[in-house]
């Protein structure tokens, strides 16, 4: 299954946003986030993180 999350930190405080990804790590589905927070970084070497700007899109180191 595949779990989509659009703009993860607008609403969390940082200690929520750390323990949200942490429960959907655990969950060991495919994950979506979008985030205008470039300081959010996934503890995993597993994931890809991609910036998106003007219809460019550029792969990022995790």
């Amino acid at each position: 299954s595949i779990l989509l999350v659009d703009d993860l930190s607008s609403e969390l405080d940082n200690k929520n946003v750390d323990r949200l990804i942490d429960l959907m790590l655990s969950q060991k589905k495919q994950i979506f986030i979008s985030t205008t927070d470039q300081k959010i970084r996934i503890p995993t070497n597993e994931g890809k993180m991609f910036h998106v700007e003007h219809g460019l899109v550029e792969e990022q180191s995790v």
